[in-house]
């Protein structure tokens, strides 16, 4: 997409290759938003993906000329389930409490004409930590102890104020173009009052579910410190530490079975470290680091003692 030096938008090549021009004009799908003003300030750009509750597009605000991420919830959610209208508004109420510079910023919440809701948020250019491992494999040490911090820090925040992420995951950390590093989508956050909605409602991706959440059992900061360290693993390795696809197979092997100590797949990295992580992916939320921070201290910690 190419934009002006204030950030207008002058013409817009769309992922298929069809072009938009500034009124919208292109060849329309069923739902597709591009193209529309939304709450009477937005106009869509382009989708950048779907999540478990939303659509986001890449939008301009019209008067102010800023690029934002706008999720738009999904109409089969507003139609089937009664209670995701409340937990779209539990997303848009709980991070707009939240200001660090590790967290990607909300910035407006509305109702459409059409029911659905609308949730303006920080655009951060860049790439993910998905998509990073996919580019490059393993982190070298030093980023990937940067990139740690970061993640640590703004849990800490998040958590100190009483919101749990629950769905901490490579695809939701993005790397900026300047080093910065913003945690992204709190959109399956809860109060920690609130770990277990009465319909039983657990959202998250399964690959860096905790033990605990994976069980069902009421959630504290714990659990997203065993998802950070699931995502710490895999920038150090470039793989998963458990292998399951289903949560019977991850349930057994997070519980019985512990990862391959990261210096045996990678051998620059110390036993050290190796144990640091470990305790991250205990089994026992007890067990683990008694915060993000901590972690992240003894983790750089092992770094800078290594031979």
């Amino acid at each position: 997409m190419v934009f002006d030096l204030k950030g207008t938008m002058r013409d817009v090549v769309l992922e298929s290759g069809q072009r938009m021009d500034e009124n919208g004009g292109r060849p329309r799908l069923a739902g597709d938003r591009v193209g529309e003003l939304l709450a009477g300030r937005y106009r869509v750009l382009r989708r950048l993906g779907a999540g478990g509750m939303g659509t986001v597009y890449l939008a301009e605000h019209v008067h102010l000329g800023r690029l934002t991420a706008v999720k738009v919830l999904c109409p089969p959610l507003c139609e089937d389930d009664p209670d995701a209208e409340q937990r779209f508004r539990q997303e848009a109420l709980l991070v707009a409490r939240v200001r660090h510079p590790g967290v990607a910023q909300v910035y407006d919440f509305d109702r459409l004409p059409d029911g659905q809701f609308l949730l303006a948020m920080e655009y951060v250019a860049g790439e993910t930590v998905a998509q990073r491992l996919r580019r490059g494999g393993p982190f070298p040490l030093p980023e990937a102890i940067r990139v740690l911090r970061v993640v640590a820090d703004a849990l800490n925040h998040v958590h100190w104020i009483g919101i749990l992420h629950r769905d901490l995951k490579p695809q939701n950390i993005m790397l900026g173009p300047g080093g910065d590093v913003k945690v992204l989508d709190f959109g399956v956050a809860h109060e920690m009052a609130q770990f277990l909605a009465a319909d039983g409602f657990q959202p998250g991706t399964l690959a860096y579910m905790s033990p605990d959440q994976l069980l069902g059992d009421a959630l504290g900061p714990a659990s997203d410190i065993y998802a950070l360290g699931v995502v710490f693993y895999e920038m150090l390795t470039g793989r998963l530490p458990h292998a399951g696809a289903t949560v019977p197979e991850l349930r057994i092997q997070r519980l019985l079975r512990p990862p391959i100590p990261v210096h045996w797949l990678r051998p620059v990295c110390s036993r050290e470290l190796a144990e640091v992580v470990a305790r991250a992916l205990h089994p026992e939320p007890a067990e683990r680091w008694p915060s993000a921070v901590a972690f992240a201290q003894a983790a750089a910690g092992a770094v800078t003692s290594s031979p």
